[in-house]
């Protein structure tokens, strides 16, 4: 059996994640930056991720599968289509890092983030 702790799936032209990655039980950092990707399969949030890069994509909105990810502390959301998320309610009790930086659609981001128990270092330059 192959276990993996890191998978980089970046630059692959990907539109969709397959339900299977919640078979990567062992994963714990997924780099899926640079892909066409507009949401996530619910079986993500089964994994027990600490990465997770999402940059330079095209959601429009904080996938509903990733906000209660209990064990993630580093995620980014950077350069994507995000929108204002003020009334996305975030569940990321161990978050240390969140970059939601280059989504210059965003003009006001949910005030969660701000009493993210763990949180050190938000990074919002360059959105509108």
């Amino acid at each position: 059996m192959i276990v993996f702790y890191y998978r980089n799936l970046s630059s692959l032209s990907l539109m969709n994640v397959p339900e299977s990655i919640s078979s990567l039980v062992s994963l714990t950092s997924l780099c899926l930056s640079a892909n066409g990707l507009k949401s996530l399969p619910e079986s993500i949030s089964q994994l027990s991720l600490h990465v997770l890069l999402l940059d330079n994509n095209l959601f429009h909105e904080i996938p509903v599968s990733i906000r209660s990810m209990k064990s993630l502390k580093h995620l980014d959301l950077s350069k994507n289509k995000l929108g204002d998320c003020d009334a996305v309610s975030l569940h990321l009790d161990s978050l240390e890092l969140l970059d939601l930086s280059g989504n210059t659609k965003m003009t006001r981001v949910c005030s969660d983030i701000f009493y993210l128990p763990r949180i050190k270092q938000i990074d919002l330059h360059s959105c509108a």
